[in-house]
């Protein structure tokens, strides 16, 4: 009798087994927010202030935490990109970041974060040439941020958005916390519009802050140095055509003009002519 009721409680656990496993491995699986790397980017040095000793030794010393109300996250998907962010207030622009991305490795998609200071909110807007508004905030800002992405070695693909406005807390009666701007960069071959930005509206957050997402998609088409006439090989035919260009008996296509400017400088030239020269030196190169 023991023995059948063993058999019967050993049988209970491994049904029991079967039956709870594919709920507990769904459970633990890791949610995507969970699976995207997050990188600090460190702050920038328009962030740091001189501090002067009694001695006259100058030191850098980083805006306090209540100052920095504002963050940019850059979502990188697969290829690289080039980011940079500016400030424009009335003493001028300043770059306060500027770097290329891309996927952490063993990771697909990475989230990049900068720190940026509030905005400055006047107490006279008359007396700014330039001013910005946001529709989630009340009042005017004499300074704003402007960030600018574009695809490496893809020509022409450029997303801009200008007065990104970090609300003072200070001044805004709705919002305590911080001002976010996520930009959620996807790839694609559409190069009818290279350029495609969805922009949502600002949602509000338990904590006081703000937070606004923009789903940009890019044209990704890579240049092809050397390729002149785009068959998708580098050979002498391609040193063919660019030296006739160079000699004004031939036009070429914008994406030929792209793949000809080997040293990148956005003219074409003996230069040109003779780095490629330099690199055909074997068989056909096949574009990768």
């Amino acid at each position: 009798m023991k023995r059948s009721i063993s058999a019967l409680m050993c049988a209970a656990c491994l049904c029991t087994s079967v039956w709870i496993s594919p709920f507990s491995a769904l459970a633990e699986e890791p949610t995507e927010e969970e699976t995207t790397p997050v990188v600090e980017m460190p702050w920038s040095k328009a962030l740091y202030y001189d501090v002067i000793d009694e001695n006259g030794n100058v030191t850098k010393k980083p805006f306090p935490e209540s100052q920095i109300m504002g963050e940019i996250s850059v979502i990188v998907h697969d290829n690289p990109v080039i980011v940079t962010i500016s400030h424009h207030s009335a003493e001028g622009m300043v770059i306060y970041y500027q770097d290329e991305l891309k996927p952490q490795e063993g990771s697909a998609v990475t989230d990049y974060r900068y720190a940026l200071s509030y905005s400055e909110c006047p107490q006279d807007p008359s007396q700014f040439e330039t001013v910005y508004q946001a529709d989630f905030l009340n009042n005017i800002y004499a300074s704003a941020y402007t960030i600018t992405i574009s695809a490496l070695d893809t020509k022409d693909t450029v997303y801009t958005e200008e007065g990104i406005v970090i609300a003072d807390p200070h001044a805004e009666d709705t919002i305590s916390g911080k001002t976010q701007y996520v930009y959620d960069l996807t790839f694609s071959d559409d190069e009818e519009n290279p350029v495609q930005a969805e922009a949502d509206a600002a949602q509000f957050t338990p904590d006081g802050g703000v937070v606004l997402n923009r789903h940009v998609q890019m044209l990704w088409k890579p240049r092809h140095p050397g390729d002149v006439n785009c068959d998708g090989t580098v050979s002498i035919a391609d040193i063919v055509l660019l030296q006739k260009y160079l000699l004004g008996d031939a036009e070429l296509t914008t994406e030929a003009f792209y793949n000809a400017d080997i040293n990148q400088d956005n003219t074409l030239n003996g230069m040109d002519l003779s780095a490629l020269r330099a690199n055909i030196w074997l068989t056909t190169i096949p574009c990768v």
